[in-house]
């Protein structure tokens, strides 16, 4: 089963891919759109602080630490703000062809733990993202439209 959704036109939206209500027929440059995202992240590694708006809240500020080992894009994500989500760290691992595995650790506890598909439909720190937003999606699984 194909999984549909409808791609928003700003490059953030495009990376972190979200998935939404149905579409009837796919857009060839929709498709094209999103490939052309996905080919652009960077393949060397790379950091970024990344900061996320929530409705009810203090904005949380993320570090992020992305390289490629062993053929697997490795993505390592800390929390730093605000102080009380601070030390939340996550770890996205997605091998070119097999399942992407996905960790997460908190302060209080002395080991990551895995993240299950349950949680992977959770917000992310309450924000409008959810953790299986970020990961890059099979292309192939998806239908595109604008």
């Amino acid at each position: 089963m194909r999984r549909r959704f409808v791609l928003a036109t700003s490059l953030v939206t495009a990376l972190f891919l979200g998935t939404a209500g149905p579409v009837r027929a796919e857009d060839p440059e929709a498709r094209a759109l999103v490939q052309r995202v996905l080919d652009a992240i960077p393949k060397g590694p790379l950091v970024a602080t990344l900061k996320l708006t929530v409705e009810d809240g203090p904005p949380r500020q993320v570090e992020l630490s992305h390289k490629f080992v062993s053929g697997a894009r490795a993505s390592y994500l800390e929390v730093t703000a605000p102080p009380e989500l601070q030390g939340i760290r996550f770890l996205f691992l997605q091998p070119p062809d097999g399942q992407n595995e996905q960790y997460i650790k908190v302060a209080a506890s002395r080991s990551a733990v895995r993240v299950s598909e349950e949680i992977r439909k959770q917000p992310f720190l309450g924000s409008t993202f959810y953790v299986s937003d970020l990961v890059e999606p099979p292309i192939d699984h998806y239908t595109f439209a604008f």
